[in-house]
């Protein structure tokens, strides 16, 4: 029977992997984009609140896309997911 923590590390896994594929579809829709106004971004320019001004590669600006939404919604999503989980097994009793 799996422990807790394995089956905790499981949602982990599956929400770091639809975390992954909203932003793989946002790169994808923004290459789309691109194509049909015939250009070809290789990088992408920021503005920072101290007025630096930051580039990043396509792959880095996925890289950078996907830490930032696993900083700020991993933690939720885990929990709703462990929580539908929880109501499922609930369901079964």
């Amino acid at each position: 029977m799996h422990t807790l923590t394995t089956i905790e590390k499981q949602l982990e896994i599956r929400c770091r992997k639809e975390i992954k594929e909203i932003v793989s579809k946002f790169i994808f829709d923004i290459e789309k984009l691109e194509e049909q106004c015939g250009v070809s971004s290789n990088s992408y320019s920021f503005d920072t609140k101290d007025s630096d001004l930051i580039y990043l590669k396509s792959h880095s600006l996925q890289h950078e896309l996907e830490w930032m939404l696993n900083k700020e919604h991993l933690s939720q999503m885990i929990k709703l997911k462990s929580e539908d989980l929880l109501k499922k097994l609930d369901l079964l009793t």
